[in-house]
């Protein structure tokens, strides 16, 4: 009997956002605490996304992060909620 495998299902997404929170306690290069904070994409349909930032995820170009930054995003997407495995300031 073949071993029983996690099926839940994990897509690799990407999308350009806007923060509609602000994000000031990411900072690049420092352990940073799990952190949750809300995207609007605007393409095609719009959505409201919560992002989750681990340790694990990778940050680059990131500043003071305010509402209304603009922001390209990867990671697993379950519902309206981004596992970000990937974080970049446009």
């Amino acid at each position: 009997m073949p071993a029983k495998t996690n099926s839940r299902p994990l897509v690799l997404f990407m999308l350009t956002a806007t923060l509609l929170t602000s994000a000031h306690a990411l900072v690049q290069g420092k352990s940073r605490p799990f952190q949750r904070f809300l995207v609007y994409n605007a393409q095609s349909q719009p959505s409201l996304y919560t992002v989750e930032v681990l340790d694990t995820t990778t940050l680059k170009n990131v500043g003071p992060l305010k509402a209304g930054t603009t922001v390209r995003l990867a990671g697993t997407l379950k519902g309206r909620t981004i596992r970000a495995s990937y974080i970049d300031i446009v």
